[in-house]
């Protein structure tokens, strides 16, 4: 589930950028309102994974880098709605939904890896507790 989530919001990224470069305000605030959505799934399903790891460093990472989505993700919700309420030519908050729209997509990609890296040490440690 969270590999297909991690994908929904690569398609839905992708679509903002489309949306941008093509000047639809409304397709990049309704867009931006669909990843938040997305981001709210995954943080649930990371913060599931978090609160079953039992190595404390990567509890923490899962639960840091999911609260960084979610973080990442209003401040997108944000930029789209500055960037659609701005002139078209506003360098500025075009460069800013970029920051934010990079800082979720590396959130999204670090959360992702933080909760493979918690499920397969769950794997190698219960494996590992069936050989005793």
């Amino acid at each position: 589930k969270l590999l297909r989530a991690t994908h929904d919001i690569a398609e839905l990224m992708a679509r903002l950028s489309s949306f941008a470069e093509n000047g639809d305000k409304q397709g990049m605030v309704q867009t931006s309102r669909e990843i938040a959505a997305r981001i709210k799934d995954i943080t649930q399903q990371s913060r599931v994974i978090g609160n079953v790891c039992t190595d404390p460093r990567l509890r923490s990472d899962v639960m840091n880098y999911a609260q960084a989505s979610e973080n990442h993700s209003v401040q997108l919700k944000i930029m789209s709605a500055v960037k659609a309420a701005s002139d078209d030519d506003d360098k500025t908050a075009e460069d800013q939904l970029v920051t934010a729209a990079t800082g979720l997509a590396s959130a999204v990609v670090s959360t992702a890896n933080a909760c493979q890296a918690a499920s397969v040490h769950k794997s190698v440690r219960t494996a590992t507790d069936e050989k005793k």
